[in-house]
Order: structure tokens, then sequence, then C-alpha cells
């Protein structure tokens, strides 16, 4: 009972920590709902993502990675170079090939083909330079002065390339997003094949790990712990950790099922209630409901809200996860998030997701624009889209710091937003039936194609 009290008296604070001092910095709570903007079209979203579609591939490192920031101009070499900056190549290639594996589903576009290709030779890098079986990196890239790369070291395969080791959440997240399309949408035998060895080695070494992502030395990572409650309260769920952690799994599961080893794996984390988890976001606090965190969890969520593995139940409380974050998060202006509940199958809330997608798209610009920084504020209601910080990944930023901007005369010296994010949106979008851009008699949307330059770095 001594021990037991102490347990008690910490998970009640937690559970009603106010909305108030720190735990602002979570964000605003649930807002009015957005709705599509009046006079604008479906077709007026296809034409921005062509427009950002055709200049993708100059933001991809000859290694296959998406680099959403780095020197404006940059070559081969300066991104391969770059990469070793950007902590969350991982991440963001996962998602990028996930929305491209999308894209390739709603348009049979070559281009988004090759891009998945492209794309699936960088997350196979990421394994393939650590030297060991189920590890991976964040980065990889070719350093252009010696030992280049925040926290990065030298493979231990000795190619001459550097990598950063100390994988993430948001990490496995991405991974699993980017494998998960690829193996499922993907007819390419050779795509789905390497997918579903990719996901099966992460998978069994995690599981392995006691579901904790480590490093290719086996040292635990600072941001790897992988719960299915909340430390010192065991009786609290923690869906978001149970979350990215399941989904590597499931993902793994659905990709190779005969394997009998990844099958054992998923049954006894259903055993120990690890699909229970999904349905508890810890929304009470709010703390912990920020961009980052909501937005790592819906893509996590989404896989597992895809799958029919374990009959169903897993998807079930996936589902039921998906509403929990949605109640919470309403109004904040995030179409990435909103795509992976309507690509997760989440029920009751689509004309809403909808009309939030649709209005922060339109509203979101065609191609970064110049501008300068006028003041900054914090502010309970949501900052629209345009009134956010500039973002390599706008899904993530926080929602409560509002923006005010001028026009500038120029760019500055590095390209800050690629736009992929808001093509990870709108294809995931496309992917679950949304945003058909060509419709009515003769209309043919597979075979609307977007022209786009490769440079040859990247052939």
């Amino acid at each position: 009972m001594r021990t037991v009290l102490p347990l008690l008296v910490l998970g009640s604070v937690i559970l009603f920590l106010p909305s108030t001092g720190d735990a602002r910095e979570g964000g605003p709570g649930p807002q009015k709902p957005i709705w599509a903007p009046k006079g604008k079209t479906d077709r007026m979203l296809y034409d921005k993502a062509c427009a950002l579609q055709s200049r993708m591939w100059q933001h991809l490192s000859p290694e296959g990675l998406l680099i959403v920031r780095h020197r404006r101009g940059a070559s081969g070499a300066d991104l391969s170079h770059d990469a070793l900056f950007r902590s969350d190549a991982c991440m963001w290639t996962g998602c990028y090939m996930a929305a491209q594996a999308c894209r390739w589903s709603v348009t049979r576009d070559p281009d988004a083909l090759e891009q998945v290709r492209f794309l699936a030779k960088g997350m196979r890098a990421l394994s393939d330079v650590t030297g060991t079986k189920g590890a991976f990196a964040r980065n990889v890239g070719r350093p252009q002065t010696p030992g280049a790369g925040e926290k990065t070291i030298a493979s231990p395969t000795g190619n001459g390339q550097r990598f950063r080791p100390d994988v993430s959440r948001d990490q496995l997240a991405g991974l699993t997003l980017g494998w998960t399309m690829v193996g499922t949408l993907m007819e390419d035998a050779a795509l789905r094949a390497l997918a579903a060895q990719q996901m099966r080695d992460i998978a069994i070494r995690i599981y392995q790990d006691k579901m904790w992502i480590r490093d290719h030395l086996g040292t635990m990572t600072e941001y790897g712990e992988l719960r299915m409650n909340i430390k010192y309260a065991p009786f609290i769920r923690n869906g978001a950790q149970a979350a990215i952690g399941l989904a590597a799994l499931i993902a793994a599961a659905d990709l190779n099922p005969t394997d009998a080893a990844v099958a054992r794996a998923l049954r006894r984390l259903d055993q120990k209630g690890w699909d229970e988890a999904l349905a508890h976001q810890n929304t009470q606090i709010a703390a912990t409901v920020n961009s980052s965190n909501v937005h790592m969890i819906a893509i996590a969520l989404a896989v597992i809200g895809r799958s029919a593995q374990r009959d169903g139940r897993p998807a079930h409380y996936a589902k039921k996860g998906m509403r929990a974050l949605r109640r919470a998060t309403v109004g904040w202006w995030n179409a990435g998030t909103c795509a992976c509940f309507l690509l997760g199958q989440m029920p009751n809330d689509t004309p809403r997701l909808r009309g939030e997608i649709r209005a922060t798209l339109h509203r979101l610009p065609a191609a970064e624009e110049p501008r300068t920084l006028v003041r900054v504020w914090r502010a309970r209601r949501a900052a629209p889209i345009d009134q956010r910080q500039v973002s390599s990944w706008y899904w993530t930023n926080d929602v409560t710091l509002h923006h005010e901007w001028k026009p500038a005369a120029k760019l500055g010296p590095e390209v800050i937003w690629t736009g992929a994010d808001w093509l990870f949106a709108y294809w995931l979008g496309r992917a679950a039936g949304e945003f058909t851009p060509l419709v009515g008699a003769g209309a043919k949307p597979r075979e609307h194609h977007i022209p786009a330059e490769r440079p040859v770095w990247t052939r």
C-alpha cells in the first residue's frame, strides 16, 4: 500500500493537470471547425500540387533522402552534405515516400513510380549504413569537409558515408508509414519485397530489444522508449508511444503474413494489452497534445487503422484513438494530421476533415515566398496556417504561436520550405478518396501526369 499510494497520488496529479501555465505549450485545445473557402475548387488544389510536385526531385539527395532544408541551388554533393545536418531525414523521407506511393495509387504517374523507387533506395540506405540488421539511422550523407554533420559518425561499412545514430520514435513513425504504403499500394514485386524485409528486420529487432529503439551498437537512444503506459503511473495508458511501437509490428505482420516470428511477437503484445492502449492518447494532459506529437501519433494510428490484424481488434482501438485526438485538435489548420485520419479510416468526422484540409491547403502558397518576420505572440486561439512560423514541415509547428509577416525583397540563402508537407496531406487525402480534381463525363484522373525535371544526381 505504501508503494501504491504515491503512484495513485501522482497519477491523480497528472490526470487533472490544468490547461494553463506550462501545459499551454501543448496546444489550445479544440477550436471551431474550419470549412473549405467558397469559390476554391479541387482543381485549384491539383494545379498547386502540380507546381510543387514538379520541383521535388531538386530536394532529393543522391542517397535517396528528402532534404527539407538545404542551400539554395544545391548540387547533389551539396544535398548529400546538407543531409548530415537534417536529423529528421528518416522521418520526412518516410512520410514523403508514403505520399508518393499514394500518388501512384491514384494517378499511375510514371514519375511517382520512379520517385518511390528512388526514395526506397534512400530508406534502405538508412539501414545499410549502420552495418547492423534491423538498425536504422536518422540521416546519411557524404560530408564535404572531414567529420561534418550534426552528431554524425562514420559508417562502419567503410564506404565514406556518415550518419546520425540516435534514432527516435518520430523517425520510426515516418519510416513505418513509408514502408507500409509502399508494401500495400505498389504493384512492383521488388518494392513490395523490400518493404516487407525492411519492416520485418526493424520490427523484430525493436521487439527483441523490449520495445526500445536502440542504435546500431545496441545502446538505448534518448527518445527511443516505447511504452503502453506512463512511467511511475502504470494504470494510465500512453497511447502516443504504444501507437508508434505497435504500428511497426502491425506493419511487419501485414507485409509478412506467413512469418511466424512476427505473428508471435504481435500476439504477445496483444496479450499484454498494447492494442487497448491505443484508445488513450492522454488528451487530458494538455502539455502532451502538441502538433509534433499529434502528427506522429496520427501517422502510427493510420497504419494500424488500415490493418485487419488480430481480426481488426487493434484497428478498432486505433480508430478510437484517432477520434480522441481529433476531438482535441479540431480547427488546428493541420492538414497532414487530418489526412492521416482520413487514410486511417476514422469514422464520423469526414466532412469536417475534408473542410480543414481544403482550407489549409488553399491557404498555403504554391512556392516558397520571401517574407520578413514583424512580431510573434502566443494566444489560446490556433494560428491560421499562414500565420505560423515558416517551417520545413508545417504540421509539426506550435499552433499557439502567431506570426505577423511582411513581404521581403528576396529569398534567403537556404530553401526552408519544399512543399513536401503540403504534398503529404494532398496525396494521402487523394488516396483516401477525396479531392479528385477531374470529374464528369470523359474525365480520366489516372491518366493525368505531372511533368518533372529530374537532376542528373538522381538518375
